[in-house]
């Protein structure tokens, strides 16, 4: 575990150097080197479906296997693993690459709405985003192209939702989950009020109605989702957590600066979606890995934060050491017990 918070600390560094001095660049191009390389270069046991990703990537000249079945589904993944393969069969070529497309993506994105790189990118970081790629690489990269369409969400509805939906597209070529993100556009657009809260409630009460029973049709065509609508969820300790934020960015809101409150609306009501899909999950007793379709929605908190203090009426001092202290502590409980990720091991075939 102290692997990572090395990374950590070293990423800070260099963020709150870009942070304090934007026209020096090197500092923010030597944070995304950081994080390229300490995702790139692990061993293919840190995470539990990296070994499957690194087999897959050596498997490339036989092309069998979920090789055919990428180029239909999600042929973008399958083309990046061919253009990487070029490059060397060694897996570390392809954990660098995806490691290298999903962060850059992020610091854009992150980039766009604050100079102050350094709040945000904790966040990302120690709430497990930034890992969530290790276990997750195809959706990983979609969740952070996905983040590209979020300044689209600000446009006039005319001309940014085609955008929008151009980027979704794009994200759907790694993974198709994504989807789901488009019929949202409408509603996360929306400012957010307790009356749209009774209807992302409403909503809520829709999915955990309709979810079941479209698992359990689903299972009849493709066994993995019959496994997802019989086992028991799991994950309770990370529901009762969003539900906590979720109601502090609540509360937090009428703190925001006027300028920054449309753009906190919408990650508001984003983040409130996230919650709403652990809380289903939860009250239907499924499998706990649907949670990942709120990996779309809960990258609203690094946005959140932003806000919270670049608004002028900034959280306590006291209050903001006890919040570095929570991530950091959940960066731990995250790392230690789920997904494969300690202990941290360098690839061995290059150290």
């Amino acid at each position: 575990m102290v692997e990572y918070y090395v990374f950590l600390a070293i990423a800070m560094i260099f963020a709150a150097a870009y942070s304090k001095n934007p026209q020096f660049k090197i500092t923010l191009y030597a944070t995304l080197t950081v994080m390229i390389l300490f995702a790139g270069l692990r061993s293919a046991g840190v995470g539990t479906d990296s070994g499957s990703y690194a087999r897959s990537f050596a498997d490339i000249d036989k092309m069998e296997g979920d090789w055919k079945e990428q180029l239909t589904d999600e042929p973008g993944f399958y083309y990046l693993k061919l253009i990487l393969s070029m490059v060397s069969g060694q897996y570390w070529v392809l954990f660098t690459g995806i490691a290298m497309l999903t962060y850059s993506c992020v610091v854009i994105a992150i980039k766009r709405e604050t100079e102050k790189i350094v709040i945000p990118l904790f966040v990302f970081i120690t709430l497990g985003l930034y890992t969530f790629v290790f276990n997750a690489a195809r959706q990983g990269i979609a969740v952070a192209v996905y983040m590209l369409s979020f300044k689209f969400l600000f446009e006039d509805h005319k001309t940014g939702f085609l955008k929008y939906c151009l980027f979704v597209f794009l994200a759907a070529m790694f993974h198709k989950t994504v989807i789901i993100t488009l019929p949202l556009y409408f509603l996360f657009r929306q400012k957010y009020s307790p009356k749209m809260l009774v209807i992302i409630a409403v909503l809520g009460i829709g999915m955990g109605v309709a979810l079941p029973r479209f698992l359990a049709f689903a299972g009849t065509h493709e066994a993995r989702y019959e496994l997802y609508s019989t086992q028991a969820s799991g994950g309770e300790m990370l529901t009762v957590f969003y539900m906590l934020i979720t109601a502090f960015f609540i509360i937090r809101r009428k703190k925001i600066d006027l300028e920054y409150l449309s753009k906190y609306d919408v990650f508001l009501n984003m983040m409130l979606f996230g919650t709403l899909i652990f809380m289903v999950v939860q009250v239907n007793n499924m499998y706990v890995e649907l949670t990942r379709f709120a990996a779309y929605f809960q990258v609203a908190s690094v946005f959140l934060w932003a806000y919270i203090y670049q608004s002028k009426t900034k959280p306590l001092t006291a209050f903001s050491v006890v919040i570095i202290v929570g991530h950091l502590l959940y960066f731990y409980i995250f790392c230690t017990r789920m997904a494969g990720l300690v202990p941290y091991l360098f690839n061995p075939t290059i150290f």
